[in-house]
């Protein structure tokens, strides 16, 4: 019997005897491949109640009226099981996976392995003309290759932005990424309209900020310190129960010369140690020289410019350039004075005023020597 080449249907014979049995034979052929649409392509043993016209590809290892039938198309018609011999690149809808499956190499795989330049693509929702890809999902996973993922989101130039935004209600409160540069950066909104820069990174700078009035808070939980650095070290750090201090003894300065703090608050006077274990003692201060820096030295009254205008109170305290002059006339060079830049006399001249206590110190205990002596010879006087 002549057969047709593709679906193998057999061909109507001239001078046939009982043509209505091979035509009919065509047509449940016809009816089972065309729109095909299998049941399953793993069940391994025949159900017991199949429905009329329904049709399995049958895997290896099948048995009952199954066996030897692998790779065959089984089709429940007239009571009885049909055998199909599919052919390479037959679609069918196959309803236990609820796709498209080809048959190609011998087995029944998914037929869509690559879309390539579709215009959109809507996933449980509708996507549109601007929003060309959409998903509606409880969740969406990326899965690694070879153990590695990398999600790239790309812009044409730094103007132009590439980011990540979540929404409430469809209504923005949160974006990161290349917004209208190359730093990255954190944006935030309460009604989508109005945003805020929250943090900025660029290769040169970070910048943390508060949004509008808010409060910017930086803490841990637990025992745990913050800790602050530069140039790969950590240089001072805030512990766990409030204390602020630096990481290393007798390294770190508070303020400059050039960049000092208007007031300091304290409850106690304390600022540093002055336990002898921890100097070397190279001399007394000679008491001569304290009386020398003493006279040479006159205490001012004195307003600091940048406060002119404003109603900055009088100050009292010293000149450094005076400091210096009666230093240079006592021959005495100590810690009382320096300059911003050691290296530029004409830099910003300091004074540390604790360094001029020791000199107080000093001049009163010669006065009182002094007085002391001339009581004893008023004494004298008196007696003779």
């Amino acid at each position: 019997m002549s057969l047709t080449p593709r679906l193998q249907l057999p061909y109507l014979a001239a001078g046939q005897a009982q043509k209505h049995v091979t035509l009919n034979e065509a047509l449940r052929a016809l009816d089972a491949l065309c729109q095909l649409v299998l049941k399953s392509t793993a069940t391994t043993t025949p159900p017991p109640t199949p429905t009329e016209g329904d049709c399995y590809a049958v895997p290896a290892g099948a048995g009952g009226a199954w066996t030897s039938k692998a790779g065959q198309i089984a089709g429940w018609f007239d009571g009885g099981w049909q055998f199909f011999t599919p052919r390479e690149g037959w679609l069918a809808w196959v309803d236990a996976v609820d796709a498209v499956q080809i048959f190609k190499g011998g087995t029944w795989r998914s037929a869509v392995t690559e879309l390539q330049n579709m215009t959109r693509l809507g996933i449980g929702t509708m996507a549109d003309a601007t929003t060309r890809f959409a998903v509606n999902s409880a969740v969406s996973r990326f899965d690694q290759e070879g153990g590695n993922h990398r999600m790239v989101v790309n812009k044409t130039a730094p103007a132009n932005t590439a980011s990540l935004v979540f929404q409430t209600g469809y209504s923005g409160r949160a974006e990161f990424g290349l917004t209208g540069s190359d730093a990255f950066q954190v944006k935030v909104s309460a009604d989508g309209t109005a945003w805020h820069d929250a943090m900025s990174v660029s290769p040169t700078q970070v910048t943390i900020q508060s949004v509008t009035t808010g409060n910017l808070r930086l803490m841990t939980n637990g025992t745990g310190s913050l800790r602050f650095g530069t140039g790969g070290t950590e240089r001072v750090a805030l512990d766990s129960a409030g204390h602020f201090m630096p990481l290393a003894d007798n390294v770190s300065r508070l303020g400059g010369a050039g960049a000092r703090f208007q007031a300091i608050w304290s409850a106690t006077g304390t600022i540093q140690t002055s336990d002898a274990r921890e100097k070397i003692v190279e001399s007394p201060l000679r008491k001569a020289s304290a009386l020398a820096l003493l006279d040479a030295v006159e205490p001012v009254l004195f307003r600091w410019k940048q406060d002119a205008e404003g109603d900055s109170r009088l100050q009292a305290g010293f000149l450094a350039q005076d400091i210096k002059a009666a230093l240079d006339g006592a021959g005495l060079d100590f810690g009382v004075w320096g300059l911003e830049d050691s290296a530029d006399h004409e830099s910003r001249q300091w004074l540390r005023p604790d360094q001029l206590i020791p000199v107080l110190w000093a001049a009163l205990k010669e006065t009182r020597n002094e007085l002391r002596a001339l009581k004893e010879r008023l004494a004298i006087a008196r007696d003779a």
